[in-house]
């Protein structure tokens, strides 16, 4: 069965703003040490891991292990904790993929969530598709600003705030998108 790495193997509209294949040297392998994408079928994976092509979104449920969120979420609490080290996580999951992995209170304290508002006749609503593209994008713009990975969410703010709109939160990063 073939394998691929994630960069070619992953190429929905996240991805493709993130561009992993066109990063320069440098930031493709703060990228390859730094990210973690979530599967649905895989777990925990690294850019550079190799897995046959498939297509299963975390909203699917399968017959004998049910949906795979509820699956999932006892599963990738230690390698993502591991993953995590001592720095500031961003958090750049989709709802029905956040639904499989929460983390714990210490983590948790050192996670920021990104979120992306369209703003549009002067109101804010939160989007999804659009969402998917904006955060492919934040992650960009961090890999390729070098220097050192922000490790506070005031850090964070700051360093997405070079691109981007931004209302940092709690632990919620408002990326807002105007239209």
């Amino acid at each position: 069965m073939p394998r691929c790495p994630r960069p070619r193997l992953y190429t929905g509209v996240l991805y493709e703003a993130l561009g992993l294949e066109s990063l320069p040297p440098a930031a493709r392998r703060t990228a390859n040490r730094s990210l973690v994408v979530v599967s649905a079928l895989w777990g925990a994976l690294r850019p550079t891991d190799a897995v046959p092509p498939y297509r299963v979104s975390m909203g699917t449920s399968l017959p004998g292990i049910g949906p795979l969120a509820a699956y999932w979420r006892p599963l990738l609490d230690a390698p993502l904790t591991e993953a995590a080290g001592d720095g500031l996580v961003v958090d750049c999951r989709s709802s029905t993929y956040q639904a499989a992995w929460t983390p714990g209170p210490d983590l948790a304290a050192r996670t920021v969530a990104v979120r992306v508002l369209r703003e549009a006749d002067g109101r804010r609503s939160v989007v999804s598709h659009m969402a998917k593209h904006t955060r492919g994008e934040v992650v960009r713009h961090l890999l390729l600003r070098g220097g050192r990975a922000p490790r506070t969410p005031a850090r964070l703010a700051a360093a997405v705030g070079e691109a981007f709109e931004v209302e940092p939160g709690e632990r919620r990063l408002d990326v807002v998108v105007r239209t």
